[in-house]
């Protein structure tokens, strides 16, 4: 099974969504990304600005990985 996680670093918190597509895993995030700007009453689109990264694990769901590459 593939995976997608998309990851976006920030210089307080790390943030990190999945799904079952790379659009999937995008949309995921924007929505938590939402989510974090109300709760922290910031602009909705502050992160914007910022490098969102798509990382495409493929394994089975329970796996361990190490540096995002399956061990």
């Amino acid at each position: 099974m593939t995976i997608y996680i998309a990851n976006l670093d920030s210089s307080s918190f790390t943030f990190q969504a999945t799904g079952l597509t790379e659009s999937e895993a995008k949309d995921a995030l924007v929505r938590g990304l939402k989510r974090h700007a109300k709760s922290y009453r910031l602009a909705t689109n502050w992160w914007k600005t910022l490098e969102c990264d798509i990382v495409i694990i493929e394994s089975t769901i329970g796996c361990c990985t190490r540096d995002r590459e399956d061990i």
